[in-house]
């Protein structure tokens, strides 16, 4: 008997406090709709909540996709490039007999893999393409210069760094060119 009459106290509490809860929030309802200014911003709320999105035209939409897919060209031969000069050095070259990139020539494997890792850094990263121009640009600028002097002091080829520093030349110019807003 005793279970079932605190059963009904508690019951009858439950239902009083969400009579109490619903007469408060009326109450509150019917303060905000009194105030003029705050009844207006609440009734632009509903109108905005009621109206329906705009669609994007066909020709932004054309646009989006084809930025999307040129991402991801570029993202496909960032991927290329960096496993080209990550496995290069590893190669093997026949016309002299067997010998390989990282034994006899080390300052040339070294050089192909700091441009590897600049180029896996931008993989990864996921920069935006204004951000991945300019560190691209500093990097490849900055990059020969050890393997320039290396090969100015023994006496060998310095055409291949040249060609980057044309190469940085270039992007230093896309990342300072005017782009129309």
């Amino acid at each position: 008997m005793a279970g079932i009459v605190e059963f009904v106290r508690k019951g009858f509490s439950l239902d009083l406090t969400l009579a109490v809860t619903a007469t408060a929030i009326i109450g509150l309802s019917a303060r905000i709709w009194k105030n003029v200014h705050l009844s207006r911003v609440l009734k632009m709320i509903e109108t905005l909540r009621a109206a329906r999105p705009i669609a994007p035209s066909a020709e932004k939409e054309k646009r989006d996709l084809e930025s999307v897919l040129w991402g991801l060209r570029r993202r496909t031969w960032l991927f290329g490039v960096s496993l080209f000069l990550t496995l290069a050095p590893l190669s093997f070259d026949f016309t002299h007999g067997l010998s390989r990139m990282v034994r006899d020539v080390p300052w040339h494997a070294a050089f192909d893999w700091s441009l590897a890792a600049v180029l896996w850094f931008l993989y990864f990263a996921n920069l935006r393409r204004h951000t991945a121009t300019l560190v691209c640009a500093i990097l490849f600028t900055l990059i020969p210069i050890p393997f320039v002097l290396h090969s100015v002091l023994a006496d060998r080829r310095v055409l291949e760094f040249a060609i980057l520093w044309v190469c940085a030349a270039f992007i230093w110019l896309g990342y300072f060119r005017q782009r129309s807003c």
